[in-house]
């Protein structure tokens, strides 16, 4: 959606469509679709460093043993160190 520049990050928007392949009765999934959307950020912060976040929704439309399923959000950050251009170090939260 959005380039990286000096002063944006970039930004993309995601979304997803699981297919109903299984059916509920073997517990093998909900036998419904489910649909997801999501952002996804990185941004260069300095020389050797860059910056990730994610957030996003999955939203089930089935029940899986007799259960409702409800809507879920996850969000990630992470922080990257470029130590050269074949090896990085990364730490994340999610």
């Amino acid at each position: 959606m959005l380039t990286e520049t000096n002063t944006l990050r970039a930004l993309s928007i995601r979304a997803a469509l699981k297919l109903p392949t299984r059916d509920e009765s073997h517990l093998l999934g909900s036998g419904s679709p489910d649909y997801g959307l999501g952002l996804a950020m990185e941004k260069h912060v300095a020389k050797d460093w860059m910056v990730y976040a994610n957030l996003n929704g999955v939203i089930p439309t089935g029940r899986i043993a007799g259960y409702g399923l409800q809507p879920v959000v996850s969000g990630l950050f992470s922080v990257e160190y470029l130590w050269s251009e074949n090896f990085s170090i990364v730490a994340h939260f999610d």
